[in-house]
């Protein structure tokens, strides 16, 4: 994430319901213990394990990302920022639960680094511990994009995505306005790549890393085209 988009992630994210998501990985985690959040984004899921008394750690490559992390966890017990790549961060200890949430893994520029973090997934965690990730499908596009354009315009923001496809990879453009006065917007762009994996392809992996896979499923809530992987090791 580029600095300024870290700067304004929460207005971009003010749309996404935390608290359903929350209670959807809570369905697998329920049993306290220590959460692993890897690409931990402002920290939104570390505040709501710490008030429901897990151990938590907050990973992510950016540290403007985790600055605001910080801000929002530093009345929360048990939780520790880490600056550092999703792909091969250890913890000092092995963990229970390892999350990774929005569609992070996409991000990945190809099936070798997703590899890389199902193994580092599968390391930091304790025997028998739960792997929740979630990726998207191609058809996504279809579902969010009328004629190639996504629009998004609240009281106080407005976006407009608009993307092209280069292989397996989908470029998409993204257009911010802030609103900071009445009449004055703040304009932030932003360019990001999501690379479209196999399902059947991740499960395989999943098991030849040593995964046991619980479920693969969607939740309409979520969107039709999100498909979240529940694994134990």
């Amino acid at each position: 994430m580029h600095k300024e988009f870290a700067n304004i992630y929460d207005v971009f994210m003010e749309s996404v319901n935390y608290e359903d998501w929350y209670k959807y990985l809570r369905k697998y985690i329920k049993k306290a213990g220590t959460v692993l959040d890897l690409g931990c984004g402002t920290g939104e899921f570390l505040v709501r394990f710490s008030k429901d008394g897990f151990s938590s750690i907050g990973v992510d490559i950016s540290e403007v990302m985790l600055e605001i992390a910080g801000d929002k966890t530093k009345e929360s017990k048990d939780v520790e920022l880490y600056q550092g790549d999703i792909r091969n961060f250890r913890a000092e200890k092995p963990v229970d639960y390892v999350v990774c949430n929005f569609d992070t893994v996409n991000y990945f520029d190809k099936f070798g680094d997703l590899e890389d973090f199902l193994l580092c997934s599968y390391e930091n965690l304790k025997e028998n511990g739960i792997l929740i990730f979630d990726v998207v499908t191609e058809e996504i596009f279809e579902e969010m994009f009328e004629n190639g354009v996504f629009l998004d315009e609240k009281e106080n923001y407005l976006t407009i995505w608009r993307y092209n496809k280069e292989g397996e990879n989908y470029i998409i453009n993204i257009k911010l306005f802030i609103r900071e006065k009445e009449n004055l917007f703040r304009n932030y762009e932003e360019v990001h790549v999501k690379t479209i994996f196999d399902l059947e392809e991740i499960a395989n992996k999943a098991l030849e890393t040593g995964f046991d896979i619980v479920d693969i499923k969607n939740d309409e809530e979520f969107g039709e085209n999100r498909f979240f992987f529940i694994l134990k090791k």
